[in-house]
């Protein structure tokens, strides 16, 4: 069947055809390393289907147009002057390089004098990146690719003509990329590609393998809690389930748990019992003034101003819990869980962790699940 579609003749929508047109301009007028390849891999893949090319064609010119454009965003683009006032990658390279000499990941801060907040599962990813090169931009590159490999994958399999769009939306740095590459906030977004490889591994009844993913995305990063939420309360409505996998999965997850924090427990010691990813987390998470711009915001900010700090953790708590159960119970005939993590990510960074002006440094945190959703969709919802 995959060899059927991707025989099959190339599909650009009329929006998947106005993007690249857009591409095309902007590589001609904004030219940088590899606009030239750029250029001539999306002007192929815009003549594709009038010259009758095959959709394989069209993916191959796609990737290779996508290929360029990251080498340029992680590799030159990440490297530039603004650089220097961005402290994401720093602090992972910073927690690896601290854990590669023996201490413990978060006894340092950033270059900014702030505390870091990345996880374990983040700090395992880039120690081999951080010890040959000092830097994470191979990292960085690499989860783009798979994450991109993983929507050609949904792809293939819903048979839907999402990778086309999908790519070529990407590709023109609207809805944050841009933001998020510039800056080199790509470790915000690791565990987006944990969650699309556990529920593949659930759909094939690898349940411990999806148990050991799953748990590793809070690993990352402990904001990550509420679309695990999510994600689990997907699980436990969508269709019913044994016992056995249940427990299959708890173990997965249990067995990750202890194998990531390992080291960080041996190296770290005593210190890290008190100074980690998550009690600084935490102590983020006290956030009690938000912007008045809609009365949702103005509710909390009068909570907050009339009760404790444990009071406020409570509605905000029941906040989360009510809308994301609205939400499962809504959405439990959908056949993935990536629109319950949508707006678990965007409940996460606007009730628990309001960004304040830095809101669209984490507007992937909604537009990577729902392009993962988009890919899931039925065949033919998309053409």
């Amino acid at each position: 069947m995959v060899r059927r579609y991707l025989g099959g003749p190339a599909i650009l929508s009329p929006l998947a055809s106005g993007l690249c047109l857009f591409l095309i301009y902007q590589q001609v007028f904004e030219p940088h390393t590899y606009s030239v390849a750029i250029l001539y891999a999306l002007v192929m893949a815009l003549l594709s289907q009038a010259l009758g090319a095959r959709r394989w064609a069209l993916y191959v010119l796609l990737l290779a147009a996508l290929g360029f454009q990251l080498c340029y965003l992680t590799h030159e683009l990440a490297n530039g002057p603004q650089d220097a006032t961005s402290s994401r990658d720093e602090a992972l390279e910073g927690t690896a390089r601290a854990l590669l000499q023996g201490r413990n990941a978060w006894s340092g801060v950033t270059p900014l004098g702030a505390q870091a907040t990345t996880g374990p599962a983040s700090i395992l990813l880039a120690l081999p990146f951080v010890a040959v090169s000092g830097e994470v931009n191979g990292l960085s590159f690499l989860f783009w690719a798979a994450f991109f490999a993983m929507l050609l994958w949904f792809d293939l399999e819903r048979r839907n003509d999402s990778f086309s769009l999908l790519t070529v939306l990407f590709m023109t740095g609207a809805l944050g990329f841009q933001q998020t590459l510039g800056w080199s906030l790509d470790e915000l977004y690791y565990p987006y590609l944990f969650f699309g490889l556990s529920y593949v591994c659930l759909r094939r009844g690898w349940f411990v393998a999806s148990g050991a993913l799953l748990a590793s995305t809070v690993l990352f990063r402990a904001s990550y809690v509420f679309t695990v939420v999510a994600f689990v309360g997907w699980l436990v409505l969508a269709g019913p389930r044994t016992r056995r996998e249940f427990v299959r999965l708890a173990a997965g997850g249990v067995a990750a748990i202890l194998l990531v924090l390992t080291p960080f427990v041996v190296i770290g010691g005593q210190e890290f019992m008190t100074l980690n990813a998550f009690t600084v987390a935490y102590g983020m998470s006290g956030a009690n003034q938000w912007p008045p711009t809609n009365p949702i915001f103005g509710g909390l900010n009068f909570v907050a101003a009339n009760v404790g700090p444990l009071w406020l953790l409570l509605v905000k708590l029941a906040l989360i819990g009510g809308a994301l159960t609205a939400v499962s119970r809504r959405l439990r005939a959908v056949d993935h869980p990536f629109w319950h993590i949508a707006v678990a990510g965007l409940l996460t960074y606007t009730v628990v962790w309001h960004p304040d002006q830095r809101g669209v440094d984490y507007a992937l945190a909604v537009v990577l699940p729902a392009f993962m959703a988009i890919a899931c969709a039925p065949r033919g919802n998309l053409a």
